[in-house]
Formats: C-alpha cells, sequence, structure tokens
C-alpha cells in the first residue's frame, strides 16, 4: 500500500466517523427533545395533581377534626403523603429536563459529548499511544 492510497483511506475513514458522529448527535437532540416535551407534559399535570390532592388532603382534615372523624382525618394524611410522592417526581422530572436542556445546548454550541465519542476518543488516544510506541521501538511506520 502505497503512503498516497494509506492517506486517501485515513481522510474516507475520518470522513466516515465524523458522518457518524454527526448523524448520532442529530438523532441524540431528537431524542433528548422528546424526552423533554414529555417530561414538561407530565409535569403539568403532575403540578396540578399535586396542588389539587394538597388541597384535598387538608380539607379533608380539617372536616375530620371539626367533627371528630378519624376517617377523615387518617384519608387527609394518606393524601398530604401521596401528595408529598407527587411533588418529588415533579422535581425529579424537573431535574432531568435541566440536564436534558444542557444537552441541547452543548449539541447547538458544537460542545456535545456523549458515550459513544468519549470511547472513541480514548481508543484513538490508545491507538496513538500504541503506534507511538511501536514506531520507538522498530524504528519503522508499522500500522497496528
Amino acid at each position: 500500500m502505497t503512503n498516497e492510497s494509506a492517506s486517501q483511506l485515513s481522510l474516507e475513514i475520518e470522513r466516515q466517523i465524523h458522518q457518524i458522529l454527526s448523524s448520532n448527535r442529530v438523532s441524540d437532540l431528537n431524542k433528548f427533545l422528546d424526552k423533554r416535551r414529555n417530561l414538561n407534559r407530565a409535569n403539568q399535570i403532575l403540578n396540578y395533581s399535586f396542588y389539587f390532592i394538597q388541597s384535598s388532603s387538608i380539607v379533608l382534615t380539617s372536616i375530620g377534626q371539626a367533627y371528630s372523624n378519624p376517617y377523615c382525618i387518617w384519608l387527609g394524611v394518606v393524601l398530604s403523603s401521596l401528595s408529598a410522592v407527587i411533588h418529588h417526581w415533579e422535581s425529579t422530572n424537573t431535574r432531568i429536563s435541566k440536564i436534558l436542556l444542557k444537552n441541547i445546548k452543548s449539541i447547538k454550541d458544537n460542545t456535545y459529548i456523549d458515550e459513544i465519542t468519549f470511547e472513541l476518543d480514548n481508543e484513538i488516544a490508545k491507538h496513538k499511544s500504541n503506534s507511538q510506541s511501536n514506531i520507538n521501538n522498530s524504528g519503522t511506520n508499522s500500522i497496528v
């Protein structure tokens, strides 16, 4: 294999790698946007549910206290606990949504690094260091 054909092969490989990574970024962007849309929709439902259940628990607990009805009091306590769980889900969804927004912004700014790119960079660095040590050991430029 001549030096020129090896150079062309190397350029072709780099072009294909760039094309794969670019398509991966686009698919990741679509996936992140879809997840954020779904999380925002779910958060809206959770938010309304939280306030409705929380208000209901307060009303039931108050009515139970006023009429000395332990069933209403306990139902109010259970609803209050349920509203706390819903609030926790909403907070978790908000944190995930912020992470997705950060990833979307980094894709837009062309600074996004996903697992595949990170692993590929590590493999390239390892290959370069192996090639460099082979060059130093043998004194010739060989492909590993």
